[in-house]
Formats: C-alpha cells, structure tokens, sequence
C-alpha cells in the first residue's frame, strides 16, 4: 500500500462506484438512453451497484455467478454445504462414489495428518530447476481455494486429497511444479486488491464469517481479502454501499449448483429486492457458466426476448474429473 501510495496511483479511484461512473461516461458517450448490463461473478457485483446508482438507465440485466454488495467476502459455511453437494454429484457416478464415500471427511483427515506431520516434498519445476517444499494443511487449503470454482478441478484436488491419504505425494507435486515459483515474493494486483477492500462487509457478516473460518474446512483461505480489510480504512465504502438493491429492473440469475465460489442462496438472497427478477439454475455448473450448454445462450435470448424462463433447469453431467 505504501509503495502505491507514494507514487501518483489514487486508491480512491479503484473502487466499484468509480466503475458505475464509467458506465455512466459509456451511455452518454454512445448516446445511450439505457444500458443492458451482462456480467459474471465481480461483473455482477458491478452491475448491482451500477442498478443502485443508476437504476433509470438500466434496461435489463443478465448475471451469472452473483457475488452480492456485501458478498465480497465469503461464508465458510456455505462453502462446506458446497462440499455436500459435490459428494451429492459424487454419488451419482458409482466409481466416483466407490472412490471417495466421504470427502469431507478425508479432507477433514488429511489436514489433521499434514498438522500432525507435514510432508516434504521436490519439485521438478519448469525452468528445470528444483525447489523443496513442505505441504501442510494451509498448503491443500490455498490450493482448494483456488480450484473450487470449477467442479472438475474441485474433484482433481479429492484426487490429491486422496493420494495424499494414502501416503503418495506424486499427484500434488506434478500440480505444484506447473505454477510454483520459488522467489519468497508476495504480489499484489491493485485492481482487485483495492476494490475487495473498498467493497469491505458488515460488521455483522465478518463477525459471522471469522467464527465459521473457526471451523470450516477450508477456514479462511477462500478469503484472502479478510485479512486485508483493515489495512485502509479509509478506502472502505461503508454499510450504505453493501446494502441491497431495490429495482423493478427486469433481472435473469444463472446460478451453478456446483459453483464453489458463489452460491445460490447467497445469489438469491443477493438480489432478493428486484420484483422482476427470474432465476435459472444450472445442474452441475460451476462458477464460469456462460459457455457450460448451449442451453445457456438459449436462456438468456429467450429472457431478452421478453420470454419467462423463472424456474428453468439447465442439466448438466456430473463432475468426473480432468483426467477421466
């Protein structure tokens, strides 16, 4: 924060209402009475506030994946419920339920075995260099955190779990060695830094969140941000900001039933105050959706159409893994 601070880059301006301000500039540039906005996952939670701010010159909206204004930071909780519906599309398919009953439960074992007795491990990265590492629970914990989105690498990482249980370390180290870099750095991008900061949560819902990270399996390692939050103060929009928006602006959700980063009831409850809102669940969908089935474009041509698609199911394979 110091090193952006002392250079010309205003913090201020990387925040979400700064955003609806350029979709404003856009209508007026084009000539636009309204807009129709379409976004995903922070794309959503833009088109929230821009509905907020902006509420007339909106047409209708189309959003998938919806992170709400006071949604920046996830439930851990619900990122355990999650899981159970993962282990629900698990025992649809009978070798995947043959291979793992419980994976909660392994998880659950494999992080109390790696607190327990770290492992230590070499990469072979691609550089053609080594590095020695030391997998630990946080270490399974960050990289679910990133793999949860999609169902399929969800499943890879059970797969890891998996092989972890059984003492064989030749999965994670083959995943490990395609992205780590050993430079002992931490970076950060400004964007998403300043505007998860500035998007802040209630004092309410962090107290909720910290006491569910408590125990959680993944604790709080799907929110970086958290630990963030405190850093600049002044940048945070406050509660007035998180609030939900009240439209009658015409609103079509596409919710994944298998997305581990935004999940249907929070998008549901996210955009509980718009009176024209129509919700589409895709059936084994993960976080970025748009191009899961054709049945997806259909949808929303059939929304923009002026067609009620409330309620429609979007069926999907279960997850089988990337190597299946």
């Amino acid at each position: 924060m110091a090193t952006w601070q002392s250079t010309a880059i205003q913090l201020e301006g990387y925040t979400t209402p700064q955003s609806v301000k350029d979709l404003e500039m856009l209508r007026l540039h084009l000539g636009a009475e309204t807009l129709t906005l379409w976004g995903t996952s922070y794309g959503s939670h833009l088109a929230l506030a821009a509905i907020k701010e902006m509420n007339d010159r909106i047409d209708r909206a189309v959003l998938s994946s919806v992170e709400g204004l006071n949604q920046t930071i996830k439930s851990p909780a619900r990122t355990d419920a999650y899981f159970g519906r993962l282990q629900e599309a698990i025992n649809t398919e009978p070798e995947l339920k043959g291979l793992y009953p419980d994976i909660a439960a392994l998880m659950r074992r494999v992080h109390a075995k790696l607190d327990k007795e770290p492992i230590a491990v070499t990469l072979d990265l691609r550089d053609g260099t080594n590095a020695d590492v030391s997998i630990q629970p946080h270490t399974l914990r960050r990289m679910m955190s990133g793999m949860v989105s999609d169902p399929n690498n969800a499943l890879r990482m059970i797969e890891i779990y998996d092989a972890l249980d059984d003492g064989d370390t030749g999965p994670i180290s083959a995943l490990m060695s395609r992205w780590y870099e050993d430079d002992n750095a931490i970076s950060f991008r400004l964007m998403p830094t300043i505007m998860d900061i500035a998007s802040g949560i209630t004092p309410d819902r962090r107290a909720m969140i910290e006491t569910e990270a408590e125990t959680a399996l993944l604790r709080s390692y799907l929110n970086f941000t958290l630990h963030l939050l405190d850093v600049l103060p002044d940048v945070d929009l406050g509660d007035s900001f998180r609030q939900r928006p009240q439209s009658g602006t015409p609103l079509l959700v596409l919710s994944g039933t298998l997305d581990g980063r935004t999940y249907i009831e929070s998008q549901l409850e996210a955009t509980s105050g718009f009176n024209k809102r129509q919700a589409v669940t895709l059936q084994n969908a993960g976080h970025n959706l748009f191009m899961a089935s054709p049945a997806v474009t259909e949808t929303i041509q059939d929304f923009m159409r002026g067609q009620n698609v409330d309620g429609r199911i979007v069926e999907l394979d279960p997850p089988r893994g990337i190597d299946r």
